[in-house]
């Protein structure tokens, strides 16, 4: 009876430690998947920064400076991303890739992707307050770190870098042209008549 009894304990005993085993294996891994991640995302966020400088033809000590800058930022960076990755739940990161790649195939880039997939995602007010902080924090971050790399370039290579896309210009209505129109021809009119005389 003695010995069931201890038997018994044992196989629970075992069981609670296979279980315990188990709960440490699952946390070991989802930490080496997100590790893995965020190095992608780290990875991505330097190749994208090196990219951007491309045309500026850096010099390999440039090169070497611009990735200690990028190092530099690098922790800021990924923590920005988390942080704006933790606001959303499983189901809205599913919808966001999904979103996003459709995006891509429609040829939709920068804020329009981003507003498409914000939309699919259907962020409750709360959240999409967070998200869209997290957001320019790390737009914030990744504007610095293209300041300070453009501050080691000349201004050869400044000159050859991608200009801004400035934002186009709104449209008048066609009255307020037909009117400028008008007021121009009457000008040049004006000055026609008002000729001075020749001396003969």
């Amino acid at each position: 009876m003695l010995t069931r009894k201890i038997l018994f304990g044992l196989a629970i005993a075992l069981l609670a430690s296979g279980s315990l085993v188990a709960q440490e294996a699952e946390k070991t891994a989802e930490k080496a998947s997100n590790e893995a991640s965020f190095d992608k995302v780290a990875q991505s966020f330097a190749d994208k920064m090196m990219k951007s400088f491309a045309k500026a033809e850096l010099t390999e000590q440039q090169k070497t400076q611009a990735g200690d800058i990028v190092g530099k930022h690098m922790k800021s960076y990924i923590d920005a991303r988390q942080a704006s990755d933790s606001l959303l739940t499983d189901e809205q990161k599913a919808k966001k890739k999904a979103a996003m790649e459709q995006a891509k195939t429609d040829g939709l880039k920068g804020k329009k992707a981003n507003m498409a997939a914000n939309e699919a995602m259907g962020l409750t007010e709360d959240q999409a307050a967070s998200y869209k902080a997290s957001k320019e924090r790390v737009s914030e971050i990744t504007a610095t770190v293209r300041q300070e790399i453009t501050g080691l370039l000349s201004e050869e290579q400044v000159a050859l870098l991608p200009k801004k896309r400035k934002g186009k210009k709104e449209k008048k209505p066609k009255g307020e042209k037909k009117e400028k129109k008008k007021k121009k021809e009457k000008k040049k009119k004006k000055k026609k008549k008002i000729q001075p005389r020749s001396d003969t």
